[in-house]
Order: structure tokens, then C-alpha cells, then sequence
């Protein structure tokens, strides 16, 4: 059983999570394009990731330095409440809504049964053995995760980009730092209420698709977005950690009015639906 859930959220967390919070320091009149890039300390290696805005709909893509094209586009679709993960290189993508979350779910409950009556007509020795080896592995068998402790801390310093100042929040994972968010007020950016129902609807597909596959499959993944919650404004510097060390620094680049085509937030033509959950292999 393959489960691509996990390569979605490294997908969500490490190129979209920024971009959101870019995103929600604007009031959205028109198309609305913005670009962040993610540098690295002692690297020449340089992400561009850019969102693009328009009529309710999203659109998440990412590039590396020096190199045009698009290798994985994220879109969604507001009206349908859909979202697309598109994968340029192998020109498919995977499809998620209400629908398909129905679909995984009924798959993994009867993989599971299926599995549990097998189990019970073995010896139990052999059983036992089986049900070690399938330990973490199955849904419904794996260990319920340690939750973890996320814990924000205010401190006096300030930084700028793009013309914004903001004011620095640590971000602490069971006691080590983890990342540090560059937050600007709310009365620097003025009123965002146009584009909250533009996320609204994404975020609470993202919460439903992981509550549904939690269920059945423990993981504890923190949603993109979430730390938002804990932040007196939005950030629009992000600096992660590890052990002490900074791995990546993510900086707002422009923001820009910009009106896009009908075929942007869809699929390319001639690229195969894959799916998400493919049991039996």
C-alpha cells in the first residue's frame, strides 16, 4: 500500500506555508502575484516559489535558480472547493476533494479488514509475528505519534523587507528553537478581509482531508498555516532551524497586480490523473 499523504504535506509545509502568510498582507482587488525565495546559509542554492491569485482560485508554484520552468504547481479551486497537485516532470496530478477523501478512506477501512480477518486465522504465533512485522506499516497498526510541544516567544527585535517592518517571534519545538517568524502588524498592512474567504475554504479542506486520514493512519502533522494562530500579525520573514543552526530563510521579493489566463488555474492538457492511495503493492 503506497500513501502519498506524507510527500503532500513536505509539498504544503516547505512551499506553500510561507506563501500563505505573504499572501494574507494584502487586500486582493484584482489578480494579485506574489514571490518569495528560500536561501540557504553557505549554499548558491535559491527556491522561487510564487502564488497566484484570481476569482477565488490559487494557484502555488515552485522553481529552482536559474532554472524557468514550474516542477510541482499546487491549485485550488475555490468554487469546487478542489485541490490540484500538479507534477510537471512525470505530467500528472493527483486530485483531492470531498470525493476522493470518501474513496481513501473506504479504501483503507477495507484494507484493514481485510488484514484483521487474515491475522485471525493464523496461528497465534505466527500472528504475533505477522502483526510485529506490520507494525507502523499498516493503517490502523501504527504506533498514535507523540504529540508535540510548539511553544512562541516575543522578543524586541525587528527586521524589514519589501518596504514592511516586522517584529520577530520565536518558535520553539520541545524546547529547541525551530523557526522564527518576521511578523508585520496588522495596521502596517491595512484590511485583509477580502482574502480570507479566498483560504478559508482551502484551510478547511486541508483539515478535513488530515482529520479523515488520522483516523485510520495516526500521524501527527501540523497543518500549514496553523502557527498563524499563535502570531500577532503575519509574517513575512521565516528563518527555520536545526540544532541551533539556520538551514533556510525565506523572504518576501515582490508583489505584484498581474491578470492571468483561463487555463492557468487548471489542468495542463494530456497529463493522467494519479491517485493518492494505491493499495497492493
Amino acid at each position: 500500500m503506497e500513501i502519498k499523504m506524507f510527500n503532500l504535506q513536505i509539498k504544503i509545509y516547505k512551499s506553500v506555508l510561507i506563501l500563505l502568510f505573504a499572501v494574507n498582507s494584502l487586500s486582493i482587488f484584482a489578480g494579485t502575484e506574489i514571490t518569495m525565495i528560500m536561501q540557504s546559509p553557505g549554499s548558491d542554492s535559491e527556491k522561487y516559489s510564487t502564488i497566484s491569485m484570481e476569482n477565488n482560485n490559487l494557484r502555488f508554484s515552485s522553481s529552482e535558480k536559474n532554472n524557468n520552468s514550474e516542477t510541482q504547481q499546487m491549485i485550488y479551486l475555490g468554487e469546487s472547493e478542489t485541490m490540484l497537485m500538479i507534477d510537471h516532470p512525470n505530467r500528472s496530478y493527483t486530485k483531492i476533494d470531498q470525493e476522493t477523501m470518501n474513496e481513501i478512506s473506504g479504501k483503507m477501512s477495507a484494507a484493514i479488514k481485510q488484514m484483521e480477518a487474515q491475522l485471525a486465522n493464523m496461528p497465534a504465533a505466527q500472528r504475533e509475528m505477522m502483526e510485529k512485522m506490520m507494525q507502523g506499516k499498516m493503517p490502523g497498526m501504527a504506533d498514535k505519534p507523540e504529540k508535540k510541544d510548539f511553544v512562541f516567544k516575543e522578543t524586541s527585535r525587528t527586521d524589514s523587507v519589501a518596504d514592511y517592518q516586522c517584529k520577530i517571534t520565536e518558535m520553539y519545538l520541545d524546547g529547541k528553537k525551530d523557526r522564527e517568524f518576521c511578523v508585520t502588524s496588522w495596521s502596517n498592512i491595512g484590511n485583509s478581509e477580502e482574502i480570507h474567504a479566498s483560504f478559508e475554504g482551502m484551510l478547511n479542506l486541508f483539515q478535513k482531508m488530515f482529520e479523515s486520514f488520522s483516523k485510520q493512519f495516526p500521524v501527527n502533522i501540523k497543518l500549514p498555516f496553523s502557527e498563524i494562530q499563535e502570531l500577532d500579525g503575519y509574517p513575512i520573514i521565516v528563518t527555520e532551524f536545526n540544532a541551533d543552526k539556520i538551514t533556510n530563510v525565506t523572504r518576501l521579493v515582490s508583489i505584484k497586480e498581474k491578470s492571468f489566463p483561463k487555463y492557468y488555474f487548471s489542468i495542463p492538457e494530456g497529463y493522467n490523473r494519479t491517485e493518492m492511495m494505491n493499495p497492493g503493492r
